[in-house]
């Protein structure tokens, strides 16, 4: 697998013959993956492809993808003069002088504004989750992101409030295990990126015991959700311990490649290079998949027979 510094070459390369409108860039588009939180209340209570409600999905990610980019966007300005000393961050539309300051500044707060009013005339309690969402990220960005844990810790509530909002969106009652699955899985993944920023107060070995101890809550809390019992769930997810194997196999190997002293935390680039995540993720998702929406057909049977 390529180092991170080889990846991070390529990744300028493409960007130069494949360069995007600067203003395209500030809106942070490879962000968008982590809107699709906003849809895991419909998609493990089996309703995600129900008309009204995947619309309702698609509005709340829609909402917090714009929300994210106004929250990048003040995020730029403040780390403006350390994105530029940065060799991977330097390329930003901000940094790299293709947008000025006071223009980001003025389009994030408009755009902040309009994701509140549509928010409001959608549902004031989605307006409220993006208000918190918005506090918690600028909070981050301008103090934050210097004091450990605490840093990671915002991060990873903001992934929470996506989950919320799906459920909120939708009406669908969330089980509060999937709730504490997201923030443990979003705390390792922001754990992972710090190995990469060499940022203070998350050295080698605190991003080593960090990771450790999120893979084992993130398992226990995981087991405990597959084998609940309650009325969020279709009848068939008695079948869902043998997510299990996928799920520790994944672990398994993203502890490996994170402890690995040459290759990057960063998590996208990891599942993006890695066989062995791309085919746990595969096989992950083929089994959710079986076990919440073919209820109907014979593979029932064969779900149900593993209970």
């Amino acid at each position: 697998m390529k180092s991170h510094g080889d990846w991070m070459l390529s990744y300028k390369e493409r960007e130069k013959k494949f360069s995007l409108n600067p203003w395209v860039k500030q809106f942070r588009p490879e962000s968008i993956t982590k809107s699709f939180f906003v849809f895991l209340p419909a998609l493990f209570a089996a309703k995600l492809f129900e008309p009204l409600i995947l619309l309702r999905n698609i509005e709340g990610a829609v909402l917090f993808f714009l929300m994210a980019a106004a929250c990048y966007m003040f995020n730029d300005c403040i780390d403006l003069e350390s994105d530029r000393k940065n060799p991977h961050r330097c390329t930003r539309p901000l940094a790299a002088d293709q947008l000025s300051m006071s223009a980001v500044k003025r389009a994030g707060f408009v755009l902040a504004g309009c994701v509140f009013l549509v928010a409001g005339w959608i549902d004031f309690r989605i307006a409220a989750i993006l208000a918190f969402y918005y506090g918690i990220n600028l909070l981050y960005s301008s103090a934050a992101k210097k004091h450990p844990p605490l840093d990671i810790i915002l991060l990873a509530t903001g992934f929470v409030l996506r989950v919320e909002c799906g459920a909120v969106l939708t009406g669908v009652v969330c089980s509060h295990w999937l709730f504490l699955i997201t923030f443990t899985l979003a705390l390792l993944l922001a754990v992972g990126k710090r190995k990469d920023k060499n940022q203070k107060g998350y050295d080698e070995l605190t991003v080593r015991y960090y990771a450790l101890f999120l893979c084992c809550a993130i398992l226990v809390v995981y087991t405990i959700y597959v084998f609940e019992v309650d009325q969020t769930r279709p009848l068939n997810y008695r079948a869902a311990w043998i997510t299990l194997f996928p799920v520790i196999i994944g672990l398994l190997r993203y502890l490996q490649l994170l402890l690995h002293r040459e290759n990057s935390g960063d998590p996208l680039y990891l599942l993006y290079h890695d066989v062995g995540l791309q085919i746990c993720c595969l096989v992950y998702g083929i089994m959710i998949f079986c076990i919440i929406f073919l209820k109907d057909i014979p593979l029932k049977k064969f779900w149900e027979s593993l209970t």
